[in-house]
């Protein structure tokens, strides 16, 4: 006589286990977020800057294309100071995409008189997390619009057939690499200086953009406190060579 596995047991023992493995990831997840506010918190204090838990600013509709597309931003926290004589804000934004992925899942299916399993391919939602840190540095006194961005294959193919995008410093090396964006306008309104074309063409400067008082740069990642003074301080080089015009 032959004898079959009832797998009731293994799967309630299973779905028990599920549950107590996502209570401890959750409750991890938070001691982490703990931890990581508590660090910018007390970095923050140290050189006589402000943190708080959310904040932000008005600068979403000047975040990367594909940051502002149909997802949601959330404000983790803000540091507040002043480097360099400038007032500075340095935000932690995050929010969520969703993209279908395939899985194998196993059951047990009865086949005469016992169980076996049989794999069989689902598609799942997988929820992926992404970080921004922003960097905004207030401007003494106001510029156009204006944004210096990457060029593209398409772009540089364009460019080399005459079909540039964007405005043309003359500096070539710059505009093999970069294009300038900027409001609609006479195109000579407003000329980037010599030294900060310079600088991008060093890789010295990060990809920026300004509108009135406020120059804006961002970085793929959590507000990481070892970083900061670095990317400030060259963002600062943009700001002040556009307050000096040179």
């Amino acid at each position: 006589m032959e004898s079959s596995t009832d797998p009731a047991p293994l799967i309630v023992l299973a779905v028990v286990a599920a549950v107590v493995v996502i209570a401890v990831v959750v409750a991890l997840n938070r001691a982490v977020e703990r931890r990581y506010s508590r660090t910018v918190a007390e970095w923050a204090a140290a050189r006589g800057w402000r943190f708080r838990e959310g904040g932000g600013g008005a600068w979403a509709s000047r975040l990367p294309k594909g940051v502002r597309s149909g997802v949601r931003l959330e404000v983790e926290g803000t540091v507040t100071g002043v480097a360099h004589t400038y007032p500075v804000t340095v935000a932690h934004y995050w929010w969520q995409t969703q993209h279908q992925q395939a899985v194998q899942h196993a059951r047990q299916v009865m086949v005469g008189k016992q169980y076996q399993t049989k794999w069989e391919t689902r598609w799942e939602t997988k929820t992926v997390t992404h970080d921004l840190t922003v960097h905004v540095v207030r401007l003494p006194r106001p510029v156009p619009q204006i944004a210096v961005e990457p060029r593209g294959l398409g772009s540089r193919a364009a460019r080399s057939v005459g079909l540039s995008s964007g405005r043309e410093t003359g500096d070539d090396q710059f505009d093999r690499r970069f294009k300038v964006e900027t409001a609609a306008g006479p195109a000579g309104s407003f000329q980037l200086p010599a030294a900060l074309l310079r600088a991008h063409c060093d890789d010295a400067v990060p990809l920026w953009s300004a509108h009135g008082h406020e120059l804006l740069s961002t970085q793929d990642h959590k507000l990481r406190p070892a970083t900061i003074d670095d990317f400030t301080s060259r963002l600062v080089r943009v700001a002040d060579s556009l307050a000096a015009g040179r």
